[in-house]
C-alpha cells in the first residue's frame, strides 16, 4: 500500500498487489485499490479493464453479486494487456458464474488470440454456458481447425454441428472417427 504512489504507473505493480489481495481475501482493500487503478496515471487506460474486473471481484468477496455484475459489465469494451490475462480474467468469470461478462472479455480478444486454441475452446465453454448456438458452432469449428487430432475439440465440433443441424454428414463423421480412436 505504501508503494502504490510511486509505482502508479507501473501495471505489473498493480496485478501483483490485486492478485495478493485476492489471495489473502482482503475485499475492501481490493475494491479500493480497483478504483485507485483508475486514478490519474499513465497506466490508467492499460489498466480500465483490469480495475473492474478486480471492483467485481472484491464486491463479489464481500457477498454483493448485483455489485459484482454491474462492475463486471463495465468492462465490455475496454481492451485487456496483455490479451493472455484477459483469458485468465474471462475464465474465472465463467467458473463464477458471469458468464455473458466473460463472453464480452473473449470477443474483444479475438484479433490477438485468434490463433489459440484455448481461445476457442474457453469461448465454445462460455457458448455452451449462455446456449449461444451460433457462437457454438463458430467457436467449436475454429477450435477444431486449429487441432483437428484432438478428440476433446472434434468432439465439441460435431455436438455443435448436431445442435444447429447443419452438416450432418461431417457431424456424423467426426462422431464414428472418435468411436473407432477409442
Amino acid at each position: 500500500r505504501k508503494h502504490s504512489m510511486a509505482f502508479r504507473d507501473a501495471p505489473s505493480f498493480w496485478i501483483a498487489y490485486a492478485r495478493q489481495l485476492v489471495e489473502d481475501g482482503l475485499w475492501e482493500e481490493l475494491r479500493r485499490v480497483a478504483l485507485q487503478m483508475r486514478g490519474p496515471s499513465r497506466a490508467r487506460d492499460f489498466l480500465a479493464a483490469l480495475s473492474f474486473y478486480f471492483e467485481g471481484k472484491a464486491e463479489l468477496g464481500l457477498q454483493r453479486p448485483f455489485s459484482a455484475a454491474t462492475a463486471f459489465r463495465k468492462m465490455s469494451g475496454l481492451d485487456f494487456h496483455p490479451a493472455p490475462l484477459g483469458l485468465t480474467v474471462s475464465a474465472d468469470l465463467l467458473q463464477a458464474g458471469f458468464a455473458e461478462a466473460a463472453r464480452n472479455v473473449l470477443l474483444g480478444l479475438t484479433n490477438e488470440l485468434a490463433g489459440e486454441p484455448k481461445y476457442w475452446t474457453l469461448l465454445f465453454r462460455v457458448a455452451v454456458e449462455l446456449k449461444d448456438e451460433a457462437l457454438m458452432l463458430s467457436a467449436g469449428a475454429q477450435a477444431h481447425q486449429l487441432r483437428p487430432a484432438d478428440r476433446t475439440l472434434a468432439n465439441d465440433y460435431a455436438a455443435a454441428l448436431l445442435i444447429q443441424r447443419r452438416q450432418p454428414t461431417d457431424a456424423i463423421k467426426l462422431t464414428l472417427s472418435l468411436f473407432a480412436q477409442n
